[in-house]
């Protein structure tokens, strides 16, 4: 039993603290050796409130239970890189199919099951579940919605890494554009281009609602281009307007391949 356990400065989640219990064990896959962990943080049973959230702890403070895994390679002290190969050259795809969504699935169908048990939940009353994730968190929740989407009740996914090839180098581009151009734009110059972007590219999904879902029509039917010499502010300088280097920005590598910036980049002069 955890008591009094304060969590703050999250990205996702308020500050709060909280009380829980820790139910942590292990299982097996019929025919394999592969040890999975799992874990859970149970809500006190009068904070416990008929839902479910795997996003510890962001799912206690609300009273649902929360939960996580090691995908069987592991827990938090050993990445997938140590146990992708079986020997030189042999795949170890058990820990692939985990790693790729299997082990989030089992988490979940089994953490359903946990708290209904728990908390005496009857079989004629629904226990809900959702995911929340960012980063290889965000790629997993695409995993759900395409492997395991009769699980969950909702996905709240974020910054999604996939195609780690291209990306990897993305999180470098848009620095290296910045010293071969030896000019560094102000974050409200940055501001003015989001501004511009989301107003254009918001209401292509059919709501203008504060999200760009549908960015492959932005990319259709924003020209970010025309944008040029609009007016911006920078207080408490004068105004101004953008300039061409932008284009440099914009457009991305020689090849046309658009470069974002990464979440949670420092955008300062």
């Amino acid at each position: 039993m955890v008591s009094n356990a304060s969590h703050s400065g999250e990205v996702f989640f308020p500050d709060a603290t909280i009380n829980y219990c820790n139910v942590t064990f292990s299982y097996t896959h019929t025919g394999s050796d592969q040890s999975v962990i799992v874990g859970y943080y149970m809500p006190a049973p009068d904070a416990f409130e008929t839902s479910g959230s795997m996003s510890a702890p962001g799912g206690v403070m609300y009273g649902a239970v929360s939960g996580f895994t090691d995908g069987g390679f592991g827990f938090m002290d050993t990445d997938f890189d140590d146990v992708f190969l079986l020997s030189n050259g042999n795949i170890n795809w058990p820990s692939v199919y985990m790693l790729g969504y299997g082990a989030i699935k089992e988490m979940t169908i089994i953490g359903k099951q946990l708290t209904r048990n728990f908390y005496d939940v009857s079989n004629s009353s629904k226990v809900y579940s959702y995911y929340q994730g960012c980063s290889e968190g965000g790629r997993e929740g695409w995993s759900q919605g395409q492997c395991a989407a009769e699980e969950y009740d909702g996905l709240i996914i974020g910054a999604p890494a996939i195609r780690y090839g291209q990306q990897q180098a993305n999180h470098l581009y848009s620095n290296i554009v910045e010293k071969t151009l030896d000019y560094y734009p102000p974050p409200c110059k940055l501001e003015k281009i989001f501004n511009e972007t989301s107003a254009a590219c918001d209401p292509l999904d059919g709501r203008t609602d504060g999200v760009v879902a549908r960015s492959d029509l932005c990319q259709l039917k924003f020209n970010m281009i025309s944008i040029i010499g609009k007016p911006y502010y920078c207080a408490p300088s004068t105004s101004t307007s953008l300039g061409h280097r932008l284009d440099m920005f914009a457009r991305g590598n020689p090849k046309n391949f658009k470069v974002w910036y990464m979440l949670d980049t420092p955008l300062v002069d």
